[in-house]
């Protein structure tokens, strides 16, 4: 789940491209999913994988049913991770601006939190005030990524 609702929820397309070849890898199927006003974002994740990667265009009620069929959810701290947290799949949520201690999923299943300590966090989150870019967020290592996956498929 590529997309978020601010750049400083945002975790780079091409960090979420090699997760993805990481799945294909061990036998999943990357889905991805986005709104409609998001389908670059999707475009350009197809583009930067060497994995297929599926994507959906479906509404509220079907991504709550994709949600519950999934073995796992890897994705921003976004609206999508609360349902995946609500309906019971394990995830791995990547953070950025957010207060972890507020917004982290609050669910029985396994999950994993994964973000980049900064100074400047929790923030507002809707601009990054400190640097050019959410550094918060682009921080976070794709290696930290795939060790929560391994955890959480363990």
């Amino acid at each position: 789940m590529p997309a978020a609702a601010f750049a400083t929820k945002q975790w780079a397309v091409e960090s979420f491209a090699r997760v993805a070849e990481f799945l294909a890898e061990q036998g999943f199927v990357p889905v991805a999913i986005a709104a409609p006003s998001e389908k670059p974002l999707l475009a350009k994740l197809c583009a930067e994988a060497s994995a297929k990667i599926v994507t959906l265009d479906l509404s509220l009620p079907e991504v709550t049913a994709l949600a519950a069929r999934s073995q796992l959810f890897v994705g921003n701290d976004s609206g999508i991770a609360h349902i995946a947290a609500a309906v019971g799949t394990p995830a791995v949520v990547i953070f950025g601006s957010s207060n972890l201690a507020h917004w982290r999923p609050w669910n029985s299943a396994p999950a994993e939190v994964v973000f980049e300590e900064m100074p400047c966090q929790p923030c507002a989150g809707y601009v990054c005030e400190k640097f050019d870019q959410p550094e918060c967020i682009l921080r976070v290592p794709v290696t930290r990524v795939i060790a929560a996956i391994e955890r959480l498929l363990t």
